[in-house]
């Protein structure tokens, strides 16, 4: 990963989030990735409508915690008539509950290069892979939404607490393992290394 001379660092908090491991689609009970992967980072990317790269990423979070989600498809199976008038029906039989763990209390910092970018991100909030995983940007006690814009430098930047991939590939490297597959970049396979810098579990203090 390039590393940059000066880092523009947002941080996000919120009260749960859920980064969905890319082979969970079907399984029924899943826990939360700790790290952001290239194809959500570029999700954020775009949401957020900066002009450069996010240069930097760092998950941290509080704890993690089960829960319950009633899931149901569109398409309903053909069933006879009469099961309607019994104890269930075709919506009761076609239910099916999946066990989530979220991460509790997440903190996100996000670097950027320019203070422009990181101005701009200051003033909205993200979400991980749900609509309802909100983050928003951490302010001061006087809420002003430049506040919460930290300059670093490199080596600052190394030293903040954290869950981060790196070393991103499309090809397999050493250390690195397969975090999933970029939809905006045709599907193609995404390689990084997990880096765990300090504690990365944040205390009841910092909640």
């Amino acid at each position: 990963m390039e590393v940059y001379s000066t880092y523009y660092v947002v941080t996000y908090r919120g009260t749960f989030g859920y980064l969905k491991p890319w082979s969970a689609l079907r399984d029924s009970t899943t826990h939360s990735q700790q790290f952001l992967t290239p194809s959500a980072i570029q999700g954020i990317q775009k949401k957020l409508g900066v002009e450069g790269p996010i240069i930097g990423h760092k998950v941290r979070y509080a704890a993690m915690k089960e829960t319950k989600e009633i899931t149901q498809p569109k398409v309903w199976p053909s069933l006879p008539k009469e099961i309607e008038l019994g104890q269930k029906t075709r919506s009761d039989l076609n239910q099916c509950i999946l066990v989530r763990v979220v991460l509790l209390y997440p903190e996100v910092h996000l670097a950027f290069s320019t203070y422009e970018d990181a101005s701009l991100a200051a003033s909205q909030h993200i979400c991980f892979c749900r609509n309802e995983d909100m983050l928003f940007p951490f302010l001061d006690e006087n809420g002003e939404e430049n506040s919460c814009i930290r300059t670093l430098s490199a080596q600052e930047w190394q030293e903040l607490p954290g869950f981060e991939l790196t070393n991103f590939s499309t090809t397999f490297q050493e250390d690195c393992f397969l975090v999933g597959y970029n939809r905006f970049d045709n599907f193609s396979p995404m390689y990084g290394k997990l880096v765990v810098t300090g504690n990365p579990i944040l205390s009841i203090e910092e909640v």
